[in-house]
């Protein structure tokens, strides 16, 4: 399993992933009346969570888990890929803007 390191705690993480992370919602993946406030969708648990492009309505979806650690968290992720990615999606795009937010907004480094 892919992982990622940050030097921030997981409330830390939590808390900014909450406050970027706009939540999904079927009218936000149909695109209709959405006001997209984010380069990402989701869902954003007190110890794990679900990333997915906001651009790519057939998006790959990022699933992690915080682990705790002395110095800062490691994100323990997999990706899921649902049948509509597999016809209508494109792979690249999506891990590029899903790994380049959680870069931004986390201070990411692949283990």
């Amino acid at each position: 399993m892919p992982q990622l390191h940050t030097k921030l705690s997981v409330d830390e993480c939590v808390r900014r992933l909450r406050e970027q992370v706009q939540p999904r919602s079927i009218l936000l993946r149909l695109n209709i009346f959405r006001p997209v406030r984010s380069r990402v969708t989701g869902d954003v648990s007190h110890d794990q969570f679900s990333l997915e492009s906001s651009t790519d309505p057939f998006s790959k979806r990022l699933v992690g888990r915080f682990i705790p650690q002395n110095e800062g968290s490691i994100i323990d992720y997999t990706w899921q890929v649902p049948i509509t990615h597999r016809v209508y999606g494109d792979s690249e795009f999506d891990e590029t803007e899903i790994l380049s937010f959680l870069t931004a907004w986390l201070d990411v480094e692949p283990v």
